[in-house]
């Protein structure tokens, strides 16, 4: 009987552990992209020029494309997984912690950009 107890604490302390890791994970990735897009947007004069042509209309709606990709496939890949192999409660429980993840992560970007820029 012990066995059994032990092998239940240990998948749930396994899951309580992905429940949190892996949104966490997930929506620090979106972070990570997000910088990395707004790195590329800042310094895109000095990479590509100045001049506005039909080419910068392209290559813009092919970047916000590809974010939306990302960023969706980062944030709903998984929970829309979970939720196809039935394991509904997972699924909704990892997309809502992914999105809420996210959002203290920009809180938390707000006070450091407010924090810095009072310095």
């Amino acid at each position: 009987m012990e066995g059994i107890q032990d092998r239940k604490n240990t998948t749930e302390q396994t899951h309580c552990r992905s429940v949190l890791t892996y949104p966490f994970l997930h929506s620090l990735g979106v972070v990570v992209y997000v910088a990395l897009v707004a790195l590329l947007m800042n310094n895109a004069n000095n990479l590509f020029g100045t001049e506005d042509n039909i080419f910068t209309i392209i290559i813009v709606l092919l970047l916000f494309t590809i974010s939306a990709a990302i960023v969706g496939s980062l944030i709903f890949a998984k929970p829309i997984m979970l939720i196809m192999q039935g394991q509904k409660k997972e699924g909704v429980e990892f997309a809502l912690s992914t999105i809420g993840l996210l959002f203290l992560e920009f809180i938390l970007i707000l006070v450091i950009i407010a924090i810095s820029s009072t310095l």
